[in-house]
């Protein structure tokens, strides 16, 4: 789905109506959210995105609302948008990816420019866990195969320990993406070959093509030092411990601090040992809510 921003600069070329003909869509809307699909390229054509629906997921017709009244920032529209997709789009294995500004644990996920109350507002860790438990995927399927958060900051522990009960496993990266993210056509393409792959050899490949990439065309590195993303089996996160081990630190630290001073440096001195068993990799040569950095589409397999 998109939407969200305020312009798109898609090339009209790439897009199709419902009724999958071309020539007909200007460009993607900034006065409603859209659902499309997408499609690959092949031997006789380029790869396009089809309309699906192009008034937002909250209604149809006199009823729809307008993306201004759909904000992509209100965890209500992204649990829409997984229940829509649901339920268009059955299958076997379902992975969501979501793609805009990341701002941490603290700041949370997703800005809307629609928003004139506050251009800052976004969906915190807390609901966007809120609106993914309360997903039909979650109610009716049980989890998500993978959960990718496409966008800087968010390749962290907190926001691994409120989705793993949703996600068999989780992408993340802990530092500034890149604006063009991975080389999803090569990730799907390499779906394609298997859809019915493991998403834990899925999230390997993910994480060595976001590498690799910018490795090999460092001009794309749009911010900071360094590029790394993640792929993390939250069940073997969840069986180390860690929670406990962080809680002991955590109280340590609280019986050691004094009214009015800072925490003595000692509660600073613990290590903690944990084997989750992550695929993460940096490369130092050193988000689609933003429709400034969409110029094509790109192919998918599997589910919705």
């Amino acid at each position: 789905m998109t939407g969200g921003s305020l312009k798109w600069h898609l090339d009209a070329g790439y897009l199709r109506d419902k009724d999958d003909h071309t020539g007909t869509l200007t460009e993607i809307s900034s006065e409603y959210n859209q659902v499309w699909e997408v499609y690959g390229a092949t031997d006789n054509a380029e790869s396009y995105l089809r309309l699906l629906d192009g008034d937002g997921v909250s209604d149809d017709g006199a009823a729809a609302k307008k993306s201004e009244d759909e904000l992509m920032s209100d965890p209500n529209t992204l649990k829409k948008f997984i229940n829509y997709a649901h339920g268009i789009a059955p299958a076997g294995k379902y992975d969501l990816i979501l793609n805009d500004h990341g701002m941490g644990p603290e700041g949370g996920y997703g800005v809307d420019d629609h928003d004139t109350g506050d251009s800052h507002a976004s969906i915190s860790v807390r609901q966007l866990r809120q609106a993914i438990s309360d997903s039909d995927v979650v109610r009716d399927e049980g989890k998500f195969d993978f959960i990718d958060l496409d966008c800087c900051m968010m390749g962290n522990f907190e926001t691994a320990l409120a989705l793993w009960d949703y996600t068999d496993y989780y992408f993340g990266s802990a530092d500034v993406n890149p604006f063009p993210t991975v080389d999803f056509t090569a990730l799907f393409d390499y779906l394609a070959d298997a859809p019915d792959m493991d998403a834990w050899d899925l999230g390997r490949k993910f994480v060595d093509l976001f590498v690799d990439y910018y490795d090999e065309h460092p001009e794309k590195v749009s911010v900071g030092r360094s590029v790394g993303h993640c792929a993390i089996n939250v069940k073997d996160l969840k069986d180390s411990g860690i929670v406990d081990k962080l809680l002991t630190v955590a109280r340590q630290m609280r019986a050691e601090a004094t009214p009015g001073a800072s925490t003595t440096r000692s509660a600073f001195r613990k290590t903690i040992t944990i084997s989750s068993s992550p695929t993460c990799r940096t490369s130092r040569p050193w988000w689609s809510s933003s429709g400034s950095d969409c110029t094509k589409p790109t192919g998918r397999s599997r589910g919705s």
